[in-house]
């Protein structure tokens, strides 16, 4: 069993993430977890309305908006008492079951944003154009 504080990441992306400033982060917030972040944004191919009730008199028109969140990472700090929530001999997910578990029942999980690279590479396509977006960035600095 794992004892004390501990670092888990997913195993199919890349970053440039400071795992050094991830964990003091973690040390400095005393929470079960703390989890990476990663902007994310959807550019919306129409135009966005809001309409009022009961009246439908539209109340908002948005051209084709851009809508920026922050999305899991895939790249964690717990402490070992998490284990407390994953039961033994069964497969679980974090994200839709350990994390949802861990915020009902009052337990401290923390955000933490990075401006850093970061891509998934699951698939051959994912990876090559992550190689490529590594590629370009190094050589970029390099001239």
């Amino acid at each position: 069993m794992v004892q004390g504080t501990f670092l888990a990441m997913n195993g199919d992306i890349v970053t440039s993430l400071s795992l050094t400033k991830l964990i003091e982060f973690h040390a400095k917030s005393k929470g079960m977890g703390s989890i990476a972040l990663k902007k994310y944004e959807v550019k919306i191919p129409y135009g966005y309305i809001e309409i009022g009730q009961p009246s439908n008199l539209i109340t908002r028109f948005q051209e084709k908006p851009s809508l920026s969140y922050l999305a899991n990472a895939g790249i964690y700090v717990f402490q070992h008492q998490i284990f407390d929530y994953i039961p033994l001999n069964k497969v679980v997910s974090l994200e839709t079951e350990v994390f949802p578990a861990l915020i009902s029942r009052g337990e401290k999980l923390h955000g933490y944003y990075e401006d850093a690279f970061w891509a998934d590479i699951g698939d051959l396509q994912d990876y090559e154009k992550a190689d490529s977006d590594v590629l370009r960035t190094t050589l970029g600095k390099v001239q």
